[in-house]
C-alpha cells in the first residue's frame, strides 16, 4: 500500500503496465489550448484502434471536490483523451459524483480500478471486434452482390469459399460477440472443434480468426481486381473489333467498289472481323460479371439479330442495315460506359 502520492502514482502506473499498456508518469501532453502535465498517461491499441487514457491521482485525506472533476474534464477534452480517471482513496464529494456522470471521467480508487479496468478493456476489445466483423461482412456482400444486384462473385473469386467465410463472420457478429458483450460466459465457438471460452481467450481467438479472414479477403479482392483489369482490356479490344466490323460490313454491302476485287475483299475483311469478335466475345464472357456481362450479352444479341443476319444475305436494304448498325452502336455505347 502506498505511503505517499509518488508511490500511489507509481502503483497506478504499474497496474496499467500489467495490462500490457504503454504507461508514462507525469507526461507532458500537448492540447489545443496548451501543454498539460498528466499524472499517468496510458496508451494502448485494441485491434488497430488507438486509445489514450488520462489518469489523475489524488492521494488526499479529504474527499475530492467537483472542481477537480471539472478541471480534469477540460484537460481530457483539450488533449483528446478517450477516457479519464480520477483516483482517490478518500472518496469524492457528492457534487463531484454528480458532475462526473455527464463526462467521460470515472471516479474510483485503486482497488476498484483493479477490479473494473481489465473487464472494461476486454469490453472495448469485443466492441472493436464487432466493428471489424461488421466491416468484413460488408466487404463480403460487395464480393457476393454485383453492381447490377445479380449474384456474384466476379470471376477470380470462388463463390463457395466466399459463402463459407461469410458464415464464419456471421456467427462471430450475430451470435458469439452479442453473447460475450452481454456477459454470457463461457461462449461456445467452433474453431475446428467446439470450444467454451472465457473473455480473454475469446478476444484472442476471435481476433486471430478475423485477421485471417481479413487477409484472405484482401487476397480475393486482389484476384478479382486482376480479373476486372483483364476484362476491361478484353472488352476494349472487343469494342474496337466491332467498330471495324461495322465499317467492313457496310463497305461489303454497299461499296463503293472501285474494282471487281473490292467486293470480295470487303466481304473477306468483314468475315475476319466477325471471327475476331466471336473469339474475343467468348474470352470476355468468361471473365466479366455484373453490368458489363449484361451489356456484353446485349451487344452480342444485337449483332446476331441484326448485323450478322444482314451480312449473311445476298442483298440488304440500306434502311435495314442502318437500323442494325444503329442498334449495334447503341449496345456498343452502353458497354463502353460500363467499363469506363
Amino acid at each position: 500500500m502506498a505511503s505517499n502520492w509518488k508511490e500511489y502514482q507509481e502503483e497506478v502506473a504499474e497496474f496499467f503496465r500489467s495490462l500490457g499498456c504503454n504507461t508514462q508518469i507525469e507526461k507532458k501532453v500537448d492540447g489545443a489550448r496548451g501543454t498539460h502535465s498528466v499524472d499517468v498517461w496510458v496508451t494502448f491499441n485494441v485491434l488497430g484502434i488507438d486509445a489514450n487514457w488520462l489518469i489523475e491521482c489524488k492521494y488526499w485525506k479529504n474527499a475530492v471536490p467537483k472542481e477537480k472533476v471539472l478541471a480534469l474534464s477540460q484537460i481530457a477534452q483539450d488533449v483528446g483523451a478517450d477516457r479519464a480517471f480520477l483516483l482517490s482513496e478518500s472518496g469524492f464529494q457528492a457534487g463531484a459524483v454528480r458532475m462526473a456522470t455527464s463526462t467521460n471521467i470515472t471516479l474510483t480508487n485503486l482497488e476498484e480500478l483493479r477490479t473494473h479496468a481489465k473487464p472494461d478493456m476486454l469490453d472495448r476489445a469485443m466492441n472493436a471486434l464487432a466493428k471489424k466483423a461488421h466491416n468484413l461482412q460488408n466487404q463480403l456482400h460487395d464480393i457476393l452482390i454485383l453492381d447490377n444486384n445479380s449474384p456474384g462473385p466476379w470471376p477470380g473469386a470462388d463463390r463457395e469459399e466466399v459463402i463459407e467465410i461469410l458464415a464464419e463472420v456471421f456467427e462471430v457478429k450475430t451470435i458469439v460477440l452479442p453473447k460475450a458483450l452481454s456477459g454470457e460466459f463461457p461462449v461456445l465457438i467452433d474453431l475446428g472443434r467446439e470450444k467454451a471460452l472465457g473473455a480473454e481467450q475469446l478476444v484472442t481467438e476471435i481476433s486471430n480468426k478475423l485477421e485471417k479472414i481479413e487477409k484472405r479477403l484482401n487476397e480475393i479482392d486482389a484476384e478479382v481486381a486482376s480479373t476486372r483489369s483483364e476484362a476491361q482490356k478484353t472488352t476494349v479490344s472487343l469494342l474496337e473489333e466491332v467498330s471495324k466490323l461495322l465499317v467492313f460490313g457496310e463497305k461489303a454491302l454497299f461499296g463503293p467498289f472501285t474494282s471487281e476485287n473490292d467486293f470480295e475483299e470487303f466481304r473477306l475483311a468483314a468475315l475476319e472481323a466477325m471471327k475476331r469478335v466471336g473469339a474475343i466475345s467468348k474470352q470476355a464472357r468468361s471473365i466479366v460479371a455484373g453490368h458489363i456481362s449484361s451489356d456484353l450479352h446485349a451487344l452480342t444479341r444485337s449483332l446476331i439479330d441484326g448485323v450478322y443476319l444482314d451480312l449473311s444475305q445476298p442483298k440488304v436494304d440500306r434502311q435495314q442495315w442502318n437500323e442494325s448498325a444503329r442498334a449495334a452502336i447503341e449496345a456498343l455505347d452502353r458497354l463502353s460506359k460500363s467499363i469506363a
